[in-house]
Formats: structure tokens, sequence, C-alpha cells
């Protein structure tokens, strides 16, 4: 079974002798009680508007016909006259347990006119006091707040209000959300919602319902007859309905067993549940403790995962330094090996370049050898030339002399 919206509190900002107020309601019955002009009906005309805010139908002089005066000034005057505006508010308990403020923000025109505005609250925090959204506090006094400094209040506690342009717009908001039984979308839903409120509200019978009441019960008889005929019918009425109440006396002892009997078995069966809530409160202890001690080996081995995942940690460092150390180490062994081989052709080549170097010393001997051979085949050239031109030229000599013998 679904629930629905709950009523928690009303609350009067600037009303006729009241400032600021707040009225908590009970979920069944709430009963106002005070001596005349204490203002239950000025309480009451402030629910009647949270729950329809339509000027049309707030038409009040005084609540019960049977007290109705002249000089009451309706809505008008009864709001008070200490701040720009009065307020009227309802805090509901919605069916997911939200807090929800509703109410009117009215203001006074010319009389009897008003201007009424109406807005709702949403998302509050159970910590947020109403005063603190309803009432405007500077330099250590409070004072009756306007429309926007509200819309500052709801803005400072993280709240979200919802200003609507028509009445018709509030009163879908008020049904969604569980509060009014009708949607309020035609005059008829209207007319009824405003008669049921109105009903709730009468404090007294009224003068039409009074006189035909009288005249039901006291009834004129045109003479004596038929009253003594009334009256003997009435004593019959009476006889009969003293053996219906005996009984029902009876009736009620037989009853009266049965309850007893029935509180009884109920008071035994309580015991009983009491004696088996007692032994699962014992086995929900007994689980408290093994839960509790799972949970301190539960934090134990996270401590220790934690330990050894720190540890993993550090030995992948380790092992990455390893690795890099191997792969170093290689290198450095790939690269003496490499020395040594070096070293080897550089020996070997060291033997053959000391055999050339004895090959080139060899050679540089024999070229000087040769140099010297030739230098000495040279000057033997030189001079054998010299020697081959004065040959010539004693040649020369010898045909000239021979030609001249001739």
């Amino acid at each position: 079974m679904s629930k629905r919206t709950i009523s928690k509190s009303l609350v009067l900002v600037n009303w006729k002798g009241v400032f600021y107020e707040k009225y908590d309601l009970d979920r069944h019955v709430t009963a106002l009680e005070g001596a005349n002009g204490a203002g239950k009906t000025t309480v009451m005309i402030a629910a009647y508007m949270v729950l329809l805010p339509d000027m049309s139908r707030l038409r009040f002089t005084n609540v019960g016909e049977t007290g109705a005066t002249g000089g009451d000034k309706g809505i008008w005057g009864r709001l008070g006259n200490d701040g720009p505006a009065s307020f009227a508010v309802m805090e509901f308990q919605t069916e997911q347990t939200d807090r929800l403020i509703a109410g009117v923000h009215l203001v006074k025109k010319g009389e009897p006119s008003l201007e009424s505005t109406a807005f709702a609250i949403s998302r509050v925090h159970s910590t947020v006091k109403l005063q603190d959204l309803f009432l405007k506090k500077q330099n250590g006094l409070e004072y009756v707040p306007n429309l926007e400094d509200l819309k500052a209040n709801v803005a400072k506690v993280g709240a979200h209000l919802q200003v609507f342009s028509s009445a018709k717009e509030y009163f879908a908001f008020l049904f969604d959300r569980g509060v009014t039984p009708l949607k309020l979308n035609t005059d008829s839903e209207k007319s009824k919602f405003n008669e049921m409120l109105r009903t709730s509200m009468t404090g007294g019978i009224s003068r039409a319902l009074t006189s035909e009441l009288r005249s039901f019960l006291l009834k004129e008889e045109g003479n004596l007859g038929s009253t003594l005929q009334q009256m003997k019918a009435n004593l019959e009425a009476c006889g009969r309905t003293r053996i219906e109440v005996d009984q029902a006396r009876k009736l009620e002892k037989e009853i009266g067993g049965v309850y007893e009997m029935g509180l009884n078995m109920f008071g035994a069966m309580v015991r009983a549940s009491k004696k088996k809530a007692e032994e699962q409160e014992a086995r929900v202890q007994v689980a408290k403790e093994g839960l509790e001690q799972s949970q301190i080996y539960y934090e134990q081995a996270q401590q220790k995962l934690s330990e050894i995942s720190y540890q993993k940690v550090q030995l992948e460092d380790q092992k990455s330094e390893l690795i890099k150390k191997k792969y170093f180490s290689n290198q450095y062994q790939l690269r003496l090996e490499i020395a040594y081989k070096l070293r080897d052709q550089i020996k070997a080549l060291e033997l053959e370049a000391e055999h050339y170097q004895k090959f080139l010393a060899d050679s540089q001997n024999k070229h000087q050898a040769f140099v010297q051979k030739k230098d000495e085949l040279r000057d033997q050239k030189n001079k054998q030339q010299v020697n081959y031109n004065l040959a010539a030229a004693g040649m020369a000599d010898f045909q000239q002399g021979i030609e001249d013998i001739h």
C-alpha cells in the first residue's frame, strides 16, 4: 500500500497578531484551542490559502455562521503590517521521504485586494530550519523578507525554489506530489475541494441546519390524544430499547470474554515473539561479533596484501635493474671478446709489421747500395762519356789528319 504525503507543520509570517509562528501538525488530528480573537480562524485561513490559493473562492467573514459579525475585513484584514509581505507555508513529507515546502507570498494592495504568488521549495536538507528561510536576519534583528530575500535564503542553504505563474501549475505540482486528492483543473474539482476545506473549518452548526434540526426534534402536536399516543409509543420504544440494552450487555460480556481470551493469546504470542526476538538478537550479536572479527581479518589481509604489493613493486624494480645490468654485462662480455680478437689481430699485425720492418730495412739497405752503385756507375758513365768525347775528338782530328795527308 503506497503512502500519501503527510503534513508536518504550518508557518505564518506577518499575519495579524503573529510575526512568525510555526504550528506542528499531527498526521491524524490537530486541534486549535483558544479564546475568541486568539487567532484560531486566522491559522485555519492560512492553511486554507496554502492548499487553495484561488482568490475567487477565498471569501471569509468568519468561520462559523453562528459567529458571523460585521467589521471583519476578510484575508486583507488578517495580514500584518510589519513588513513588505506575508507568508503562509506548509511543510510536507512526501512518499519518497523528501522534504517539501509549499506556500503563498501575499502582498497587500488597495483594500481589500491582495496579490498572491504560489511557490514551492524542494531539496531542503533536514537540518535547515524554516525560520532560516522565512525570516531575514540583519544586524542581529529579524525582518519579514520579500520574495527576492526568500530566493536568496533558499539559494544559501542549497535548496531549490520554484515560483508558479498560475494557480493551475501550483495545483498540478501539489497533486503530482500527493498533497491534494484532485488535480483541480476544472471549476467543479475546485468547488468540491473548496467545500471540503470549508466544511473542515466550520467551527459550529449553521443557522439553516439548526432550524431544520429543531423543527424535526421539537415538532408541535395539535391535540392531547396524539401526544399521549406518542408518549405510549415512546414508552414501548424505551422498553424495547431496555431489552436490547440487556441483550447488548450479555453480548458485550461474551465479547469481553472472547476479547480477554484473545488478549491472553495475543500476550502469549507477544511473549513468544519477544523470546524469539531475543534469540534472534543473540544470533545477531554473534553474527555481529563474527562480522567484526572477519572485518579485522579482512583489514589484516588488506594490510598484508598492501605489503606484498609493495614488495612486488620493489622486486619488479630490482628485476628491471638486474635486467639492465645483465644487458650491460652481456655488452661488456661481447666487447671484451671483440677486444681479445682485436688484440690477437694486433699482435699478428705487429709481427707482420716487424717482418715488413725488417724487409723495409733490408730494402732500404739494398736501395742504398743500389743508389751508391748507381752513383758509381753514373760517375763511370760520365768518365766514359768524357773519354768517348776525347776519343771522338781525337778520332776527328785523326780523320782530319788523314784527309790532310791524303
